[in-house]
């Protein structure tokens, strides 16, 4: 039996969702595996200029047949100039006939990618990271805030749940003004070429990942949600932004930054950002992460509440990443959950 590793090619999407659906025991009909997404991941950007999420597709064949494939979205680390290369592995998946096929396959990416991150995911997958050689290197934590208390209720997914009335009641005590004031800050949607205030590591303990316009670009055009690039000004000086996530009946705060630590810059950043969100009525939710300390604070201030957290592994088997580093501002556009939903509401609160 001859096993291949070779990444994919527009001419394998077809059977790349059919292994997909049957891994996943999926129905085809999630908006994951819709052909204009599957092409928009894996093909519109393989002959452009790479940029910070240019994704790519890998597969292990034996025989010709699939035995496991993954998706490589990129998280390129930057710390105190430096540029660390890696990434996150998404519709990661292997046959169960095929023992170690998905291992091998993850340490095949790894050696050209030189580190892959790992946040969540199943239980089984938590389980295994540290025996796979993933270690810890940050907390995450998630965060969510309801805005429309009763649109969020008559469209939950178990509104007919006997807790139904009391989470409608928790949510509108959530829901309520924390009155923080914005002052002279404003914030305009804009296209990411016109922004220049980009993600820059400040301390050897803290690291960023890349970003740049091209990328964002290429996330407006992900073709199952929708989305805009907010840039944040200080009378009128442009010291950050945000970038907004729309699916069913959520906002998603996908990437926030400003080049400082004082969390009440963070709580204006994120006010702003919730202002606009507002602005939709059809969103009911707004969520987001955060592994910087002064945006997980500030997240609290502006009334969003703690979900849960999570660690941020990564398998970083030549150890290039410095022991000192402990946090890092890993974002929903860092993974493929900026973008995953089901074609209905899934409220966190």
């Amino acid at each position: 039996m001859t096993t291949d590793f070779r990444q994919g090619r527009p001419e394998d999407r077809a059977r790349v969702t059919q292994f997909l659906k049957e891994i996943f025991h999926s129905t085809g009909a999630e908006p994951s595996l819709d052909p204009r997404q599957m092409q928009w991941k894996y093909e519109e950007e393989q002959s452009a200029t790479p940029h910070a999420w240019s994704c790519r597709n890998f597969l292990l064949e034996r025989d010709g047949a699939i035995i496991a494939h993954a998706g490589v979205w990129p998280a390129r680390m930057i710390l105190e100039g430096k540029q660390y290369p890696g990434a996150r592995l998404i519709d990661w998946a292997a046959d169960h006939n095929a023992p170690g096929a998905g291992v091998s396959l993850l340490q095949k990416i790894a050696r050209e990618e030189k580190m892959i991150y790992g946040l969540g995911g199943t239980e089984m997958t938590r389980k295994i990271f540290p025996a796979l050689g993933f270690r810890p290197l940050s907390n995450i934590g998630y965060y969510a805030r309801p805005l429309r208390p009763l649109r969020q209720i008559l469209t939950h997914p178990y509104r007919m749940h006997w807790k139904a009335p009391a989470r409608f009641v928790r949510n509108s005590w959530w829901s309520r003004s924390v009155g923080i004031s914005v002052g002279s800050w404003s914030a305009h949607a804009t296209a990411p070429d016109a922004h220049t205030v980009w993600p820059s590591s400040q301390t050897s303990t803290m690291a960023v990942f890349h970003r740049d316009a091209a990328g964002f670009a290429y996330l407006s055009r992900c073709p199952v949600i929708r989305s805009s690039f907010y840039q944040v000004k200080n009378n009128g000086i442009p010291v950050g932004y945000f970038f907004l996530v729309f699916v069913p009946g959520q906002a998603r705060i996908a990437d926030a930054w400003i080049p400082d630590r004082d969390p009440h810059s963070w709580q204006k950043l994120f006010t702003l950002a919730e202002q606009e969100a507002r602005k939709n009525p059809d969103v009911a939710e707004l969520t987001s992460i955060a592994g910087l300390a002064p945006a997980r604070e500030a997240l609290l201030a502006c009334g969003f509440q703690a979900m849960k957290e999570e660690q941020l592994m990564v398998y970083d088997p030549k150890r290039l990443l410095p022991s000192s580093l402990a946090e890092t501002n890993f974002q929903l556009v860092d993974d493929d959950a900026c973008y995953l939903h089901e074609n209905r509401p899934a409220y966190q609160t």
